[in-house]
């Protein structure tokens, strides 16, 4: 997916904004598409890898798509959320730091 190498450059440990995400969001999260499930790692390396998703504080189900829209800053997350289009497992107080990070990779994007 395209879109998930945007989204590295955003987090990568290159990046000068890492600490910064790294600090305010501290956890773990899977966006889960169905055939592929990226993991985040925002709690001490920020990395961006393909895994399982387990052991994540949240995982995100949705498709590419919305993914998409979401980065993009076409559809909010809670929007995404009510409107079923994204599905949430896990902690959702951790889910709503999430917001800001996605606002960061719509600017860098």
């Amino acid at each position: 997916l395209l879109m998930i190498s945007g989204v590295k450059a955003v987090v990568s440990t290159q990046s000068t904004g890492t600490p910064e995400i790294i600090s305010k969001t501290g956890i773990l999260f899977a966006i889960d598409f169905g055939d592929k499930t990226y993991v985040f790692d925002l709690k001490d390396s920020g990395t961006i890898s393909e895994g399982s998703g387990e052991g994540a504080d949240v995982t995100f189900q949705m498709s590419p798509d919305v993914f998409v829209k979401v980065v993009k800053g076409e559809i909010q997350t809670t929007a995404a959320f009510m409107s079923g289009q994204m599905k949430i497992k896990g902690n959702l107080m951790e889910a709503m730091k999430l917001e800001s990070l996605f606002k960061k990779m719509k600017t860098q994007l």
